[in-house]
Formats: C-alpha cells, sequence, structure tokens
C-alpha cells in the first residue's frame, strides 16, 4: 500500500509543471454545447474559484464520478441515460471447505518475504465453454471441526503428509447490471453536493454460475486425490442479506464503443464533451475478479499518452 502523498508530495512540489491544490473542491462545470469551459473549485467554508484548462479529467473514483456528473444541470456523457449506472463490486461467497495436505497454502503471505495473495482461477477455456463465472478461490487455514476425532485430522491423504482444514473463499465477476445505479436524493453534503442512493442489483442467478464452477473444482480435486471438499453453502445469498465485497467501486461511468451504451469512448473521452475525460475504475466495462489498482494505473498512463499526442499536435 502507498500513501500518494507521503511518497511524492515533494516530487509533486518540485516540479514546474504541477500546480497542485489541496482542500480545493470541484463543484461545477461550466459548459458550451460541446465543451467544458471551466471548472468551478470550492472550500469547505464558500471559497470559490474557477479553474480553465485546454482539457479536464476527473478522476475522483468509482462513484464520486458519475455523483459529480449526475449534479451538473447538464449531465455530460449521459447523452444514452448510462452515467451511473452498471455499479459493479466484486462480490463474495464461501461454500464450504478442503481437507488436504497441511502444506497446501493459497492465501495471503503464504510465500515467504512477499505480500502477495493467491489463488486458484479457472482457465478462460473452462469458463468460456461452460457458462461459469470469472471467479477465484481462496484457501484460508481453518481450525479443526470439533465434532471430528483427533485421528481424522492426523490421517494422511494422497500427498503423503499430513491434514489440514481450509476455509474455502470464492472472489467472483461482478455482471455490468443497468439496474445496478446511482441515483442523488435530496440530502446534500458541506458543498452543496447532492448526495446518491446506491442500488446493487445482486439477484440469485448472479450465484448459479460461482456455484457451478465450485461445483467442478470440488470433483476435479476429489477425483485427483489432492483432498476432500465439505460443502457447507448451497444456495445463492439472499437479495437482503449481507455479501461479502471487495470495496471495488466500478462501471458507472463505462468505456464503450458507442454513445449508445456508455459514457466515454475508448480513450477514456465523455462521448459529448471534446475535452472533457474521465480516470479511474468509473469507466470499467467488465471488471474480471482481479483487484482493479494495476488496471486503473494502465488506464491513466494509456490517458496521460493520449493527452501528451492532443497537446503536441495543437502546438
Amino acid at each position: 500500500p502507498t500513501r500518494f502523498g507521503r511518497r511524492y508530495r515533494d516530487d509533486v512540489a518540485r516540479n514546474p509543471a504541477i500546480d497542485c491544490r489541496l482542500n480545493l473542491n470541484a463543484v461545477a462545470l461550466n459548459q458550451s454545447a460541446d465543451r467544458v469551459t471551466g471548472l468551478v473549485a470550492s472550500t469547505v467554508n464558500g471559497q470559490r474559484c474557477e479553474v480553465r484548462a485546454d482539457h479536464f479529467v476527473l478522476a475522483m473514483g468509482g462513484i464520486e464520478n458519475a455523483r459529480f456528473l449526475l449534479n451538473q444541470a447538464q449531465v455530460p456523457g449521459n447523452q444514452a441515460d448510462w452515467v451511473g449506472r452498471c455499479f459493479m463490486d466484486h462480490y463474495g461467497y464461501s461454500p464450504g471447505g478442503l481437507l488436504s495436505s497441511s502444506e497446501l497454502a493459497y492465501e495471503r503471505g503464504a510465500l515467504p518475504g512477499r505480500d502477495v495473495m493467491l489463488v486458484l482461477a479457472s482457465g478462460r477455456e473452462l469458463v468460456q465453454e461452460h457458462g461459469l463465472r470469472n471467479s477465484c478461490l481462496l484457501l484460508n487455514a481453518a481450525e479443526p471441526d470439533p465434532l471430528l476425532g483427533p485421528g481424522y485430522w492426523s490421517s494422511e491423504l494422497h500427498s503423503g503428509g499430513p491434514a489440514g482444514m481450509r476455509r474455502i473463499g470464492m472472489i467472483n465477476e461482478p455482471l455490468p447490471h443497468p439496474q445496478s445505479r446511482l441515483t442523488l436524493i435530496d440530502e446534500r453534503d458541506q458543498l452543496g453536493m447532492r448526495r446518491v442512493n446506491l442500488n446493487w442489483h445482486l439477484p440469485p442467478s448472479e450465484f448459479e454460475p460461482v456455484l457451478a464452477l465450485f461445483r467442478r473444482w470440488s470433483d476435479m480435486v476429489s477425483a485427483a486425490g489432492l483432498g476432500r471438499v465439505r460443502q457447507t453453502r448451497f444456495e445463492p445469498t439472499a437479495m437482503d442479506a449481507h455479501v461479502g465485497i471487495g470495496y471495488h467501486h466500478m462501471g458507472t461511468t463505462r468505456m464503450s464503443g458507442s454513445p449508445d451504451f456508455g459514457v466515454v469512448d475508448a480513450d477514456a473521452r465523455c462521448w459529448d464533451r471534446d475535452n472533457l475525460y474521465l480516470a479511474g475504475s468509473s469507466v470499467f466495462a467488465h471488471a474480471g475478479y482481479s483487484n482493479p489498482t494495476l488496471t486503473i494505473v494502465a488506464l491513466a498512463a494509456r490517458l496521460a499518452e493520449h493527452l501528451n499526442g492532443r497537446l503536441e499536435s495543437s502546438a
């Protein structure tokens, strides 16, 4: 984990190309028919100014990018009512446990000296051919079941080593449902911006391919003699029940190949504003199961290269 300000503050302060202002919050866009002419910024005590530039990039996060746009009198990129829609987060599911070699470890910290999260993931062919979900499994050490005798836990498995119990957790790919959306409510924050309500549409059908993948994985583990799987959950998580989440807010200003199906084009530019760009996980059209940070960084670097090209061509 990197604290951006702590690590890069001195570099930002020394760079003559960067004018970094803290505690100055974007609240409004001044716009013409197809461009942003200025950005209104405010402090919490009401001091305001206008920022002018040739190009503007909003990089506020998977929820705030959409909330900011929805707060505008003219909502950029909303020509087809996609701003705020297709919210996604990685949702979890814990289907059971695995009795296997105590040396088997697919959990964070299992590799000495490396802070890496190890997962078991299915190949693309298996997911596509059988209509399964792009998910991964994690195996975390668990205490022995008190209902089972000590001899059960000390038995030798196929691997030839002592057995250990692992909790099975799954991280699952969310689908971009248009019903999963952010809408504004009347309550306002300190800056006068309307807050949002989040409706995350996660129906039981989202869990059916997850369970199918788990059953297929269980069969393969058993057939290979790698361990014994105990399934403890057989039903999808109810719509009104708690579901484990990754706090990875994605998809609310999605990238698309046509203005009819999204907010930004392949260059992350709002379809109906020539000089307004969005950066971050809000532009994700799909999410996979992996953490979004590296994809966010890659898209940001790609956007920087694009903007540099535009500036050079206009010089």
